[in-house]
């Protein structure tokens, strides 16, 4: 069985954290404030915030700011590169609901989350476990 995506999460958090403090820091920032709860089918739902100068999972409130809402298949999709986000999003593969000023925001901390991943070796082994797992 598969690691959880949520876990796969929680790891490149920590992978950034240490290997790209300058790019977490900046994640955090943007997300200051701010919750996202990531919902993947048939795993447990993940909220996470920025506090000091990381993104770390908080205790869920009783809606978060940004929410996120896919499956492991579309995931997948977008990893190998056979969708698009904007795909993914106008499909409805990939549920993404809050108000414009969040998003925004929300997004900004998705680029440094995504070019910290592309520049730390490691994170490749996570890319492939999620691209692998069924």
């Amino acid at each position: 069985m598969a690691e959880p995506v949520t876990g796969t999460l929680r790891r490149a958090l920590r992978l950034i954290a240490e290997a790209q403090p300058e790019a977490s820091a900046a994640m955090a920032s943007w997300l200051q404030g701010l919750t996202v709860s990531v919902d993947v089918t048939s795993e447990p739902a993940v909220v996470i915030g920025g506090v000091g100068r990381e993104v770390v999972e908080v205790p869920p409130p009783g809606r978060a700011a940004i929410r996120i809402a896919t499956d492991r298949a579309s995931i997948r999709a977008l990893l190998s590169g056979g969708r698009t986000l904007s795909q993914s999003l106008r499909s409805g593969a990939v549920g993404l609901a809050g108000k414009t000023e969040d998003l925004l925001r929300g997004l900004r901390a998705f680029e440094y989350f995504v070019g910290a991943l592309l520049r730390i070796d490691e994170a490749e082994d996570l890319r492939l476990e999620l691209e692998s797992g069924e």
